[in-house]
């Protein structure tokens, strides 16, 4: 399923940025599961099934808190045997979900996704 929303120019900015060796896909999805936009080397099927996946891992990861305090969740990451996979808040109602090779340098690519999502806040909160 596809938001009927028109992503913001920025956008395009955004995904461009996180272009970097090692990273397969990159999608940005609601709180409710849907995907709001993905990287140009991602296709739509594959950008609505991640988006699902962090989802319900997202939601995992807060029934999973300990105590409400420690909510919201900053960040989930799942390590296979070829790759990584990284979501992070962006507000209470934006992640993001970036898949990676098994290779990539997961710690650069963590803070550049950190640094891009407190970057493009303003514009991605309007997304949700």
């Amino acid at each position: 399923m596809k938001r009927d929303t028109e992503p913001p120019t920025q956008l395009g900015e955004f995904f461009a940025q996180l272009s970097v060796a090692g990273v397969r896909h990159a999608v940005l999805l609601g709180a409710d599961g849907l995907l709001i936009g993905r990287s140009s080397q991602t296709e739509q099927d594959v950008g609505e099934r991640m988006a699902a996946a962090c989802s319900g891992l997202y939601a995992l990861g807060m029934s999973a808190a300990p105590a409400q305090e420690w909510q919201p969740v900053q960040q989930v990451l799942v390590d296979f045997s070829e790759g990584f996979l990284l979501t992070r808040s962006v507000d209470k109602l934006v992640r993001l979900a970036v898949l990676t090779d098994g290779d990539a340098d997961l710690a650069t690519i963590a803070e550049l996704a950190e640094h891009l999502t407190i970057r493009f806040r303003p514009v991605l909160s309007l997304l949700s």
